[in-house]
């Protein structure tokens, strides 16, 4: 049973969060970001040779990102430029790399414990 008085989702800053979730949705996005991350500022025809996708799916992606937040564009003449919106998404790079680490960890963990009980099995039945 739900308390009275706790919101549901449907606050701004959730479906903000929620919005960033969906500009981090994808490895593509993520490497885009980090290129952002290390170059201040790309135009699109320096990030796509980067890719093995053709220039539409590199400017879905990056409407996707706009979208989210995490990046701003701007027109230099005939030249669209992208960079971080903020020093926060370095930040959330960060998190992000830290989190996949600890998961990676604790996935090769589990991977280790399921081989262990394999091979105990394994050698349990060859004694029966």
């Amino acid at each position: 049973m739900v308390q009275q008085g706790i919101e549901c989702a449907g606050a701004p800053l959730d479906i903000g969060s929620a919005n960033i979730g969906v500009g981090l949705a994808h490895p593509i996005r993520i490497a885009i970001l980090r290129l952002l991350a290390a170059h201040d500022e790309l135009c699109s025809c320096e990030i796509e040779p980067c890719f093995e996708v053709d220039p539409s799916g590199i400017s879905r992606h990056l409407t996707a990102l706009r979208d989210a937040g995490l990046i701003v564009s701007r027109r230099d003449g005939v030249r669209i430029l992208h960079r971080l919106a903020s020093e926060h998404v370095r930040e959330l790079l960060a998190v992000a790399d830290r989190i996949a680490a600890e998961s990676e960890g604790r996935s090769q963990e589990r991977r280790e414990e399921r081989r262990t009980q394999y091979r105990s099995e394994v050698k349990r039945r060859e004694h029966v």
